[in-house]
């Protein structure tokens, strides 16, 4: 999607774990490994935007390691709290601010979008180095991890990409 603002952008992300690996996929246009993520449509909120990213860039079915509440609010609808949010430059004269959310893969299967990358796979920490990651996506892959081993202790509760919450235990 085109940029719809001149200076800053609203975009998503998904750093997906399965097995202490991250998925991550090599975008075309940046030349670069990179997470699972996009812009919010004009249509969109932050919650159809991330589950649509994940759907069309991997296909991966997920659950999300945060869990959201489920209340009716007349004229309100309550969003599902990213675990990192950040304000980069995409450009000299344009920036991102990102949400990003940490979900775990349900499986390892996973599709190449072509259109969006030239490769996507499972990378465990030891591989960051000779991927060459962007600073940023590198500090946030290992918070992710770290994220991630807590709630398959048990530490956090996680909810479904269908919004569904549930204990660790019966996923």
């Amino acid at each position: 999607m085109p940029h719809i603002h001149d200076l800053i952008d609203l975009t998503v992300s998904a750093y997906i774990v399965y097995d202490d690996k991250i998925l991550l996929m090599h975008h075309k246009k940046l030349g670069a490994w990179m997470q699972v993520g996009g812009h919010v449509e004009l249509h969109e909120d932050t919650d159809e935007a991330i589950a649509r990213e994940i759907e069309e860039e991997c296909g991966v079915e997920v659950t999300f390691v945060e869990p959201i509440d489920h209340v009716t609010l007349e004229g309100s609808k309550l969003l599902r709290l990213p675990h990192f949010m950040n304000l980069h430059d995409y450009s000299p004269t344009h920036k991102h601010l990102d949400l990003a959310y940490v979900c775990l893969a349900k499986s390892s299967a996973c599709r190449l979008a072509p259109e969006e990358a030239r490769e996507i796979g499972w990378f465990g920490r030891e591989e960051f180095d000779r991927l060459n990651l962007f600073d940023g996506v590198r500090y946030f892959c290992e918070k992710a991890l770290d994220i991630a081993a807590k709630a398959r202790l048990g530490l956090t509760r996680l909810s479904t990409v269908l919004g569904e919450t549930e204990d660790l235990d019966e996923a």
